[in-house]
């Protein structure tokens, strides 16, 4: 790296390019302390006075937490910002930087990024000609992914809470058929079909699997046990709708019951495996937004279940599902919710979920 070259560039420009590299949220990243830390959302961009990143959402060592960054060239940046002087920078929780120059840290961790990766993303950052709509959900993405991610896990919790995992887990199962029975989908599963599937998924290999992923006592990865579970017929479902109940039911079980190492592992596999299959729905709707990864298609999912109304912070939104008192690996600062937010929440819980079965 030239520190000459990285000296060169504004750096707003160089936040630009930070914010680009941590949109890849199924790389893992280490921390001075030594912690292993994901990028699950590279938060929004401030420019405001403050912290350079807002909501950042991280996995460290099985947890969740949202919070803000700063990045600085150089770590000692920080001091001779006289950023110590500045309320709008306590209780940061990651400091993002290229040289670590200085000892002690100024947030909760520091990450040292490569400075070569962001100055070849901005050689060749191109404007992106996309529709507006498509932009909007672009920069967003990865937000509206969590959320669904965690909206499902603490839906999933609630349950638990009440009646316990395994009966909570086959009440999901079955609420999900039943509710997949009332829409229209493509191709058609008959009455018959269906109650045969209702009566028998719980002896299936889904249960198997199950029993043994929260026994811990599973010989396989967890990227193995769920590649068998959407490959391999449980009843007599078809292939998309093998993969919804496995989403839909079986994740956020398994989430639900995790210890920190298996948690790592979950989302390991659902921020790097390829998509599952085509949404044609989503394909007809946006037809520009990247969807090759799971975690893509699960975001648009929700986007369309949240309206997409434009200027939605969806990491607000994730703050008022109130998943600090249901998910126990889960952490955020206690912030007010705006009245904007509260509407769209309540408009989303009206609208049905955006489940397609759909398959090109």
């Amino acid at each position: 790296m030239s520190n000459a070259l990285v000296n060169t560039i504004s750096e707003t420009a160089l936040q630009r390019g930070v914010h680009s590299l941590l949109s890849e949220p199924s790389r893992i990243w280490k921390t001075q302390s030594g912690k292993h830390l994901q990028t699950l959302s590279p938060g929004r961009l401030n420019v405001h006075d403050g912290a350079d990143f807002l909501d950042v959402a991280i996995l460290i060592e099985g947890e969740i937490v949202i919070g803000n960054a700063e990045f600085h060239r150089k770590a000692s940046d920080w001091i001779s910002h006289r950023h110590a002087d500045n309320r709008n920078y306590d209780d940061l929780l990651l400091h993002l930087v290229f040289v670590h120059d200085i000892s002690g840290s100024f947030a909760r961790e520091t990450v040292v990024l490569p400075a070569d990766e962001v100055l070849e993303i901005l050689k060749n950052q191109k404007t992106v000609q996309d529709a507006s709509q498509d932009r909007d959900v672009m920069e967003d993405l990865q937000d509206y992914s969590l959320l669904r991610l965690l909206r499902k896990s603490s839906e999933m919790q609630i349950e638990v809470n009440t009646s316990g995992l395994k009966a909570a887990f086959l009440g999901s199962i079955r609420d999900f058929i039943h509710n997949f029975k009332k829409k229209r989908r493509r191709p058609v599963y008959s009455d018959e079909r269906l109650h045969y599937l209702t009566e028998n998924i719980g002896v299936s290999a889904l249960f198997v699997y199950f029993e043994q992923v929260v026994s811990n006592t599973s010989t396989e990865s967890f990227a193995h046990t769920m590649k068998q579970l959407l490959t391999k017929k449980l009843v007599n479902e078809g292939a998309g709708l093998r993969r919804e109940i496995v989403l839909n039911c079986f994740l956020p079980a398994i989430i639900s019951a995790a210890d920190a190492k298996l948690r790592i592992e979950i989302f390991a596999w659902f921020w790097s495996v390829n998509a599952l299959g085509k949404y044609g729905a989503l394909k007809r709707r946006f037809p520009t937004v990247p969807q090759e990864f799971l975690w893509q298609q699960q975001g648009l999912l929700e986007f369309i279940r949240t309206n997409g109304l434009k200027g939605m912070m969806c990491s607000e939104a994730i703050k008022g599902y109130g998943f600090a008192e249901t998910l126990h690996f889960y952490r955020t600062a206690s912030q007010p919710l705006s009245r904007e937010v509260s509407i769209i929440l309540e408009q989303a819980e009206e609208i049905e979920s955006g489940e397609f079965d759909e398959m090109d």
